[in-house]
Protein backbone atom coordinates (compact mmCIF):
# COMPACT_ATOMS: atom_id res chain seq x y z
CA UNK A 1 0.00 0.00 0.00
CA UNK A 2 1.34 3.43 -0.97
CA UNK A 3 2.33 5.78 1.85
CA UNK A 4 1.74 9.51 2.08
CA UNK A 5 -1.28 11.79 2.45
CA UNK A 6 -4.59 10.66 1.03
CA UNK A 7 -5.96 12.43 -2.02
CA UNK A 8 -9.35 14.16 -1.91
CA UNK A 9 -10.88 11.24 -3.80
CA UNK A 10 -9.57 8.81 -1.19
CA UNK A 11 -10.82 11.02 1.64
CA UNK A 12 -14.25 11.21 0.02
CA UNK A 13 -14.47 7.42 -0.10
CA UNK A 14 -13.44 7.22 3.57
CA UNK A 15 -15.87 9.97 4.61
CA UNK A 16 -18.79 8.27 2.85
CA UNK A 17 -18.11 5.06 4.77
CA UNK A 18 -17.93 6.94 8.08
CA UNK A 19 -21.19 8.77 7.45
CA UNK A 20 -23.03 5.66 6.29
CA UNK A 21 -22.07 3.99 9.56
CA UNK A 22 -24.14 6.64 11.39
CA UNK A 23 -27.38 5.79 9.59
CA UNK A 24 -28.79 3.71 12.50
CA UNK A 25 -28.37 6.77 14.76
CA UNK A 26 -29.31 9.36 12.13
CA UNK A 27 -32.51 10.59 13.80
CA UNK A 28 -30.89 10.84 17.22
CA UNK A 29 -27.86 12.68 15.84
CA UNK A 30 -30.08 15.08 13.91
CA UNK A 31 -32.16 15.93 16.98
CA UNK A 32 -29.04 16.69 19.00
CA UNK A 33 -27.46 18.69 16.19
CA UNK A 34 -30.59 20.76 15.58
CA UNK A 35 -30.86 21.57 19.29
CA UNK A 36 -27.23 22.74 19.40
CA UNK A 37 -27.52 24.87 16.26
CA UNK A 38 -30.83 26.35 17.42
CA UNK A 39 -29.39 27.32 20.81
CA UNK A 40 -26.35 28.87 19.16
CA UNK A 41 -28.49 30.95 16.80
CA UNK A 42 -30.62 32.16 19.70
CA UNK A 43 -27.56 33.04 21.77
CA UNK A 44 -25.73 34.77 18.93
CA UNK A 45 -28.67 36.98 17.94
CA UNK A 46 -30.28 38.25 21.17
CA UNK A 47 -32.96 40.80 20.40
CA UNK A 48 -31.89 41.40 16.82
CA UNK A 49 -33.15 40.19 13.47
CA UNK A 50 -30.66 38.43 11.25
CA UNK A 51 -30.60 39.00 7.57
CA UNK A 52 -30.82 35.40 6.35
CA UNK A 53 -29.36 32.11 7.51
CA UNK A 54 -28.58 29.84 4.57
CA UNK A 55 -29.25 26.18 5.24
CA UNK A 56 -29.78 23.16 2.98
CA UNK A 57 -32.20 20.33 2.24
CA UNK A 58 -30.51 17.12 3.38
CA UNK A 59 -29.64 14.52 0.76
CA UNK A 60 -29.64 10.80 1.63
CA UNK A 61 -27.53 10.38 4.80
CA UNK A 62 -26.52 14.03 5.31
CA UNK A 63 -27.12 15.59 8.73
CA UNK A 64 -30.65 16.97 8.53
CA UNK A 65 -31.36 20.48 9.85
CA UNK A 66 -35.01 20.61 8.73
CA UNK A 67 -36.28 20.92 12.31
CA UNK A 68 -34.66 24.31 12.89
CA UNK A 69 -36.33 25.91 9.86
CA UNK A 70 -39.77 25.77 11.49
CA UNK A 71 -38.59 26.18 15.08
CA UNK A 72 -40.97 28.61 16.84
CA UNK A 73 -38.28 30.09 19.08
CA UNK A 74 -36.11 30.95 16.09
CA UNK A 75 -39.09 32.40 14.26
CA UNK A 76 -39.92 34.55 17.29
CA UNK A 77 -36.31 35.74 17.40
CA UNK A 78 -36.58 36.87 13.78
CA UNK A 79 -34.29 34.26 12.25
CA UNK A 80 -35.12 33.74 8.59
CA UNK A 81 -33.88 30.76 6.61
CA UNK A 82 -32.86 30.51 2.98
CA UNK A 83 -32.16 27.34 1.01
CA UNK A 84 -30.19 26.76 -2.15
CA UNK A 85 -31.27 25.83 -5.64
CA UNK A 86 -28.91 23.92 -7.94
CA UNK A 87 -28.99 25.31 -11.49
CA UNK A 88 -29.73 23.17 -14.51
CA UNK A 89 -26.60 24.58 -16.14
CA UNK A 90 -23.47 25.85 -14.40
CA UNK A 91 -22.29 25.77 -10.79
CA UNK A 92 -23.81 28.89 -9.26
CA UNK A 93 -26.28 28.09 -6.49
CA UNK A 94 -29.10 30.58 -6.00
CA UNK A 95 -30.71 31.43 -2.65
CA UNK A 96 -34.44 31.40 -1.91
CA UNK A 97 -36.71 31.60 1.17
CA UNK A 98 -37.16 28.22 2.85
CA UNK A 99 -40.92 28.70 2.47
CA UNK A 100 -40.62 28.55 -1.33
CA UNK A 101 -42.50 25.93 -3.36
CA UNK A 102 -40.26 22.91 -3.89
CA UNK A 103 -39.46 20.47 -6.67
CA UNK A 104 -37.44 17.27 -6.72
CA UNK A 105 -33.93 17.58 -8.15
CA UNK A 106 -32.79 14.64 -10.35
CA UNK A 107 -30.30 13.69 -7.62
CA UNK A 108 -33.19 13.10 -5.21
CA UNK A 109 -33.33 16.14 -2.92
CA UNK A 110 -35.95 18.89 -2.76
CA UNK A 111 -35.11 22.43 -3.84
CA UNK A 112 -36.95 25.69 -4.61
CA UNK A 113 -38.68 25.90 -7.97
CA UNK A 114 -37.02 27.94 -10.70
CA UNK A 115 -39.30 30.97 -10.31
CA UNK A 116 -39.10 31.14 -6.49
CA UNK A 117 -38.25 34.60 -5.07
CA UNK A 118 -34.49 35.06 -4.92
CA UNK A 119 -32.42 36.40 -2.01
CA UNK A 120 -29.49 38.66 -2.72
CA UNK A 121 -26.00 37.60 -1.70
CA UNK A 122 -25.63 40.75 0.40
CA UNK A 123 -28.56 39.71 2.59
CA UNK A 124 -26.84 36.63 4.04
CA UNK A 125 -25.54 36.66 7.62
CA UNK A 126 -24.78 32.97 8.28
CA UNK A 127 -24.20 29.93 6.07
CA UNK A 128 -24.80 26.42 7.43
CA UNK A 129 -22.61 24.34 5.14
CA UNK A 130 -23.02 20.62 4.39
CA UNK A 131 -20.05 18.46 3.51
CA UNK A 132 -18.68 14.95 3.59
CA UNK A 133 -16.26 15.98 6.31
CA UNK A 134 -14.52 18.83 8.13
CA UNK A 135 -11.28 18.98 10.07
CA UNK A 136 -10.56 21.06 13.17
CA UNK A 137 -9.05 23.83 11.03
CA UNK A 138 -12.32 24.32 9.18
CA UNK A 139 -11.21 22.65 5.98
CA UNK A 140 -14.16 21.12 4.13
CA UNK A 141 -14.43 17.98 2.03
CA UNK A 142 -17.29 18.24 -0.48
CA UNK A 143 -18.47 16.01 -3.30
CA UNK A 144 -16.22 17.70 -5.85
CA UNK A 145 -18.69 19.65 -7.99
CA UNK A 146 -17.65 23.04 -6.62
CA UNK A 147 -21.12 24.42 -5.86
CA UNK A 148 -20.36 25.55 -2.32
CA UNK A 149 -16.88 26.79 -3.19
CA UNK A 150 -18.44 29.20 -5.66
CA UNK A 151 -21.25 30.19 -3.29
CA UNK A 152 -18.96 30.90 -0.34
CA UNK A 153 -16.53 32.71 -2.60
CA UNK A 154 -19.12 35.23 -3.72
CA UNK A 155 -20.82 35.85 -0.34
CA UNK A 156 -19.61 38.65 1.91
CA UNK A 157 -20.24 36.51 4.97
CA UNK A 158 -17.66 35.48 7.56
CA UNK A 159 -19.93 33.18 9.60
CA UNK A 160 -19.54 29.83 7.87
CA UNK A 161 -20.65 26.84 9.96
CA UNK A 162 -19.63 23.35 8.85
CA UNK A 163 -22.33 20.80 9.73
CA UNK A 164 -21.06 17.32 10.56
CA UNK A 165 -21.52 14.34 12.87
CA UNK A 166 -17.91 14.50 14.08
CA UNK A 167 -14.76 16.45 13.25
CA UNK A 168 -12.12 14.48 11.35
CA UNK A 169 -8.96 14.06 13.39
CA UNK A 170 -6.63 14.41 10.40
CA UNK A 171 -5.95 17.55 8.38
CA UNK A 172 -7.81 17.41 5.07
CA UNK A 173 -6.11 18.32 1.78
CA UNK A 174 -7.05 21.70 0.31
CA UNK A 175 -6.70 23.68 -2.89
CA UNK A 176 -6.20 27.40 -3.40
CA UNK A 177 -9.90 28.00 -4.14
CA UNK A 178 -11.14 26.26 -0.98
CA UNK A 179 -12.76 28.47 1.66
CA UNK A 180 -12.46 27.31 5.26
CA UNK A 181 -15.25 27.34 7.81
CA UNK A 182 -15.10 29.70 10.77
CA UNK A 183 -17.14 27.37 13.00
CA UNK A 184 -17.99 23.66 13.13
CA UNK A 185 -21.23 22.20 14.53
CA UNK A 186 -21.49 18.63 15.82
CA UNK A 187 -24.18 16.81 17.84
CA UNK A 188 -21.85 16.32 20.81
CA UNK A 189 -19.95 19.61 21.02
CA UNK A 190 -22.36 22.09 19.48
CA UNK A 191 -21.04 25.08 17.54
CA UNK A 192 -17.35 25.71 18.16
CA UNK A 193 -14.72 27.94 16.53
CA UNK A 194 -12.16 26.24 14.34
CA UNK A 195 -8.50 26.01 15.27
CA UNK A 196 -6.56 28.96 13.89
CA UNK A 197 -3.93 27.58 11.54
CA UNK A 198 -3.16 28.81 8.02
CA UNK A 199 -1.26 25.77 6.81
CA UNK A 200 -2.83 23.80 4.00
CA UNK A 201 -2.22 20.38 2.47
CA UNK A 202 -2.15 20.59 -1.32
CA UNK A 203 -4.09 18.12 -3.44
CA UNK A 204 -5.15 17.57 -7.02
CA UNK A 205 -8.79 18.13 -7.94
CA UNK A 206 -11.44 20.80 -7.42
CA UNK A 207 -13.76 20.78 -4.46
Amino acid sequence: MASGPLSKAEWRAEAKIRRASNLPQRDELDRALCAKVRDWLLEETPGETLRWVVTYRAFHDEPNLAAIVDDPLLAEAGVRFAITRTPEVGNDLTLHPSSSALERHPYGYDQPVADAPQIGDDQVAVVLVPGLGFDRFGNRLGFGAGYYDRLLGRLDCDVRVGITDAIMDTRLPTDSHDIAMTLIATPNDGVQPVTSDKRRVRSEGAE
